[in-house]
């Protein structure tokens, strides 16, 4: 029997899934709530629902893996 931590690292997992894969259905109909609120961790900034939905993209950790590349 699952625990109520384990569900929600498996949906904390999930989410960060979904959201590297850029599935914003998966937030617009399953996840998030019409009033929504979170801080983003990298920033620190707040965002709500809209600017979140905006922001899911497919980003290179989706695919296999980020290339580093040098400045000049």
């Amino acid at each position: 029997m699952k625990t109520d931590i384990d569900e929600l690292t498996e949906l904390n997992i999930r989410i960060g899934q979904e959201e590297s894969a850029g599935k914003r259905e998966y937030f617009e109909e399953k996840v998030l709530a019409a009033a929504f609120a979170m801080r983003r961790g990298l920033t620190g900034g707040v965002v709500d629902r809209a600017a979140f939905l905006d922001a899911v993209k497919p980003s290179c950790i989706s695919h296999g893996g980020c290339e580093q590349r040098g400045v000049m």
